[in-house]
């Protein structure tokens, strides 16, 4: 078992995963903090009434065993508190003492009440934490930087970031187009992909297009009306007559492996993508992720051994001909592009996949006679919890200005 914690900031970066209930709060990019809105930049005037909240997005762990303990971390003046829920997605709710109930206008715990009832969340339920700020003198507000969840889990860095992300993430995000060519037997308004030949050589996703080239060898009107997936058969748009050549445009799904035998013999069909020669380039910690904090309840928790990696890995492209190739090449270089994140899903959070450098265009032939380019990548910020998190004394002098919260 491992405990994490995750880390949810008010900043730039997550703009787009904060919900702010109404203009009298923001999330001030300029300070990376949540605070109450006063209108000003020079001599803000700060609301003084009113429920002004924020939230951050649902969060759904797959490896979560236990919730443990939150923790809002940001300056809380005199004069000003904040106040917490929880969202399951569909409702707010409170801890009441006892279990968690929808929450009523105006209905608000402190983070020592939602820390009580903390264990209770369901395991299968999403979470977010939504914060409500308040002040009594119109010069100040809450200045809210992040919000910290302590979890346990049965997360295993490897095994989530390569098998249950990337693997997925490639297979998913790259859809080379391959040229299917075969001559009708007969007249038929259908046809049975499974008689062909190539057939297992690689999993067809959808289909693009279909021309009948005989009767238009410019490509111009596709003759596809509909594809079953599960019995590989076209139905086209009209009768095509016996001896047209037909042209498919099959979306595929490339096969991905992971370092698998250097010939690629035991590949069950082409294309094909190996992630190959895995290494971690860069070891760091980070100070928010190492420790968590209630100030009122005394308590501490600290994961001494956590850090994060970062890995480089080169994607082998496979083929048998140089069009396939090419279009692989030209799909794998369009995901990496537009791509810039994969999920964790472990851990419900993003790690980064950057492509380093440009690809090897020089292609090579195994022994097998496949086709290969290569493409060097980086898997980065790929978290390592190390153990159970243990108890550690506060150091009250390090958060002498950060509020309680409550109302």
């Amino acid at each position: 078992m491992n405990s994490v914690i995750e880390t949810f900031p008010f900043n730039r970066d997550s703009l787009g995963e904060v919900t702010l209930n109404e203009p009298s709060i923001r999330l001030n990019v300029e300070t990376s903090r949540l605070t109450l809105h006063g209108g000003y930049l020079r001599n803000p005037i700060y609301p003084l009434a009113g429920e002004y909240y924020a939230r951050h997005r649902l969060w759904l762990p797959e490896a979560l065993t236990e919730w443990r303990m939150l923790e809002v971390v940001g300056e809380v003046p005199d004069g000003c508190s904040y106040g917490l829920r929880l969202y399951d997605g569909t409702n707010e709710r409170r801890w009441n003492g006892s279990s968690w109930v929808i929450a009523a206008p105006g209905e608000w715990n402190t983070q020592v009440e939602v820390n009580q009832g903390l264990s209770s969340w369901p395991l299968t339920a999403a979470l977010a934490v939504e914060i409500r700020l308040q002040t009594t003198d119109q010069l100040l507000t809450p200045s809210i930087e992040y919000v910290k969840i302590l979890i346990d889990t049965e997360f295993e860095p490897h095994e989530e970031a390569l098998y249950r992300s990337l693997i997925p993430s490639l297979r998913e995000g790259i859809e080379p187009v391959l040229d299917i060519q075969f001559l009708l037997s007969a007249d038929s308004t259908t046809f049975d992909l499974t008689t062909l030949q190539w057939e297992e050589t690689f999993e067809i996703r959808s289909l693009a297009a279909v021309f009948n080239i005989t009767d238009d060898p410019f490509k111009k009107d596709s003759v596809l009306a509909s594809y079953d997936v599960g019995t590989k058969v076209i139905t086209f748009s009209a009768e095509q007559a016996e001896g047209s050549e037909i042209l498919v445009k099959a979306v595929c799904r490339p096969v991905v492996a992971f370092e698998t035998d250097r010939d690629f013999d035991e590949l069950p069909y082409l294309p094909a993508i190996v992630i190959d020669g895995l290494r971690t380039v860069k070891t760091y910690k980070s100070a928010c992720e190492e420790s968590i904090q209630d100030n009122v309840l005394d308590v501490g928790w600290l994961l001494e051994d956590a850090r994060r990696e970062d890995w480089r890995f080169d994607l082998k492209l496979l083929s048998h001909r140089g069009v396939d190739q090419a279009r692989l090449r030209k799909a794998t270089l369009k995901f990496l592009e537009t791509c810039g994140t994969i999920r964790l899903h472990g851990l419900d959070t993003d790690i980064g996949l950057v492509p380093i450098g440009g690809m090897n265009s020089e292609l090579t032939v195994s022994e097998m006679g496949v086709l290969q380019d290569s493409q060097s990548c980086e898997l980065r910020a790929i978290p390592f919890p190390f153990g159970v998190a243990r108890s550690a004394p506060i150091v009250k002098s390090l958060v002498m200005n950060f509020g309680t919260g409550g109302s």
